[in-house]
């Protein structure tokens, strides 16, 4: 399965991210951010993997920092449409033909998430920059996550899709992942 990102501004404006061929982008940088996530959330829950290895090593060149900054980008990270207030769970309920709707306590705990998904854009583009710097360490071996070019490359479109969001005075940003 694939996604692509935009980034929505507390503005009402929506800046893709595409990459300079213009693919659409964002597949890698959430495949990333989500096994960065894991970690950050589980590492000390049992056995280690080689991933959680290489996850240990990529800690370690960012001198502490990297689980801080994953947890700001993951907070600011949205998926699905979601045009739902607080309280409107029975609109919800007639709107979406899924068959299994969330529950009354999982649509709240969402509607949540998306109003406390704000973030700063400065801080957003502080930390996509600062993750992206990270991952071009050439002392990073490979690993199964992380393509090194590939999804530096994601991470750069995403930069510079905030970059243009600043651009309609917006002060807050989010990830949108589709």
């Amino acid at each position: 399965m694939s996604f692509f990102c935009t980034i929505e501004t507390d503005a009402n404006t929506v800046v893709p991210v595409t990459h300079i061929a213009g693919q659409p982008g964002g597949n890698l940088a959430l495949r990333f951010l989500t096994a960065l996530d894991n970690f950050c959330r589980e590492r000390h829950l049992g056995q280690q993997t080689l991933q959680d290895q290489w996850l240990e090593l990529f800690e370690k060149t960012t001198n502490g920092s990297l689980c801080g900054t994953v947890d700001l980008l993951t907070t600011a990270v949205v998926s699905g449409e979601w045009d739902f207030a607080k309280y409107d769970y029975n609109r919800y309920l007639e709107v979406k033909t899924q068959l299994q709707p969330l529950s009354q306590e999982a649509y709240l705990a969402s509607a949540l998430h998306y109003q406390q998904s704000w973030t700063t854009i400065g801080d957003l583009k502080s930390a996509i920059g600062l993750l992206t710097r990270w991952l071009q360490n050439p002392a990073l071996p490979d690993n199964p996550i992380y393509m090194p070019k590939e999804t530096v490359f994601d991470f750069e479109a995403i930069h510079a899709a905030i970059v243009l969001a600043e651009q309609h005075e917006t002060t807050k940003a989010r990830l949108s992942f589709d």
